[in-house]
């Protein structure tokens, strides 16, 4: 568990999210924009993959709160690729 922030808002590290895939809801991106997400850029509602293999639909996705942590995959990986925080 990691402080990113250091304002008390603990975070699984991917270690742990590779342990325990489930311990946070999770959205899964396209596989091109695992490349940007993974070099840190921000998660944008486009790179979220709705549709083959990702989400049924938009209401599909998991409900969020601000500063609330979440999981990142690639569709066709159930394994995630990052730890983020909405």
């Amino acid at each position: 568990i990691v402080d990113c922030n250091g304002k008390g808002s603990f975070f699984p590290t991917l270690y742990a999210a590779w342990k325990h895939p489930t311990l946070l809801p999770a959205v899964p991106i396209h596989p091109p924009v695992s490349k940007f997400v993974v070099n840190g850029a921000d998660l944008m509602l486009p790179g979220i993959a709705i549709g083959d293999g990702g989400l049924n639909s938009a209401e599909g996705m998991p409900n969020f709160e601000k500063g609330e942590g979440m999981f990142v995959y690639c569709v066709g990986n159930p394994m995630p690729i990052a730890v983020g925080e909405m």
